[in-house]
């Protein structure tokens, strides 16, 4: 029997959510979900551990992994294609509040300070 599949908990919606390349126009889009964009702005931007990541996504350390490695899979094939990256979807969950773990965190959803590209709410 598979275990029962956990929403990702994500504390950073991120701003822009489609990247193309300059002067094209690109047919072929390359997917990311916010749960693969979580893990990617953890491990990559904030340098954190898979232990880490996982700790505040509430899912198992292997589970980022796989998200990590898709993410970083669909971002290299968009820059070396010169495809157009969409990041949208996934199960996910936003924190329902700030974490202590996410006190310095400018980027978190709870943050009202858009300069530092979290969400004016």
């Amino acid at each position: 029997m598979a275990p029962a599949f956990k929403r990702r908990c994500i504390c950073s919606v991120p701003k822009v959510t489609s990247f193309v390349p300059e002067g094209q126009r690109p047919e072929d889009a390359v997917r990311i979900g916010l749960d693969e964009y979580e893990a990617l702005r953890l491990m990559d931007f904030r340098k954190l551990t898979q232990a880490e990541c996982a700790a505040r996504m509430g899912v198992s350390r292997a589970t980022v992994a796989r998200m990590y490695e898709r993410a970083r899979g669909a971002v290299a094939e968009a820059l070396v294609l010169g495809k157009r990256l969409k990041i949208e979807g996934g199960d996910v969950r936003i924190c329902p509040a700030m974490k202590p773990e996410c006190a310095g965190e400018p980027l978190c959803c709870h943050r009202h300070d858009d300069q530092n590209g979290g969400m004016v709410g």
